[in-house]
């Protein structure tokens, strides 16, 4: 059974919307998101994180993987997964399984400081991963001695967690469906196949996009929106700035 569900707070991306958010104008030429990891505890002692946030090369030069202006990050010490972690008694070492729900630079990061964990992705997007380190930087991930399994869809990883695959974002993005929580039910961790409610709710389209892509974000969306609706499940999403400091329980807060 799961336990607690924590948000991990691990900094700020601002990005030019014409860009990378052209979906939603109406937020002017700069959304600034927050960076998320998310981790599960379950009833056995087990520790999942999902995802790893930012390298901490940022904090010292923001511009370590992505220079500005396309890309404005901000990152402090405290925005370090094992700051975070650490405020709530778990050590990297601790970390039984990290799910990777992609490897963008604002989820693979700190990959490095977990290499006694079970690394879990799909293969589709460890392959796509290979073949594009101009987007997923290999200093984040492709890392000796970390060890990756490799999934083929859709599948239950422990009880209580599912995993989905969501492409359209990238190929091979998975989310992650968590239920049983006693107090709150089933959890949507969308990652980034939707960055804003708006994106969700209404189905935005990329206009960057091919009509390919497109259409398989959307697929991705109505398969998490089937989900949210027939259990009534809590949605939270990776840079969801207009709900993010205001609704979601962020850590040392949790899900139960």
């Amino acid at each position: 059974m799961i336990r607690r569900l924590y948000a991990i707070p691990l900094g700020t991306v601002e990005v030019d919307v014409a860009k990378f958010m052209a979906w939603e104008p109406e937020r002017g030429e700069r959304y600034a998101g927050p960076v998320a990891a998310f981790l599960i505890q379950t009833d056995d002692g087990k520790n999942v994180l999902v995802d790893t946030g930012l390298s901490p090369d940022h904090i010292e030069d923001p511009e370590c993987r992505i220079p500005k202006p396309d890309v404005v990050v901000t990152m402090t010490p405290e925005d370090d997964i094992r700051h975070q972690l650490g405020l709530i008694g778990v050590r990297p070492e601790d970390v039984d399984i990290v799910v990777m729900t992609h490897f963008d630079f604002d989820h693979a990061g700190g990959n490095r400081f977990f290499p006694n964990a079970d690394f879990v992705v799909q293969r589709e997007q460890y392959e796509y991963a290979k073949a594009t380190p101009q987007r997923c930087f290999a200093e984040d991930w492709d890392i000796p001695g970390l060890s990756y399994r490799l999934l083929e869809g859709d599948q239950e990883l422990l009880p209580g967690i599912e995993l989905v695959t969501t492409p359209g974002h990238a190929p091979g993005h998975q989310s992650l469906i968590v239920r049983g929580l006693p107090n709150t039910g089933t959890v949507i961790l969308t990652s980034d196949a939707a960055h804003s409610h708006v994106e969700f709710e209404e189905e935005r389209r990329d206009p960057n996009a091919d009509d390919e892509t497109a259409r398989t974000m959307l697929a991705s969306i109505r398969k998490l929106k089937q989900v949210r609706d027939a259990e009534n499940a809590t949605l939270l999403l990776n840079h969801d700035a207009d709900h993010w400091y205001s609704d979601y329980r962020l850590l040392p807060s949790y899900y139960d």
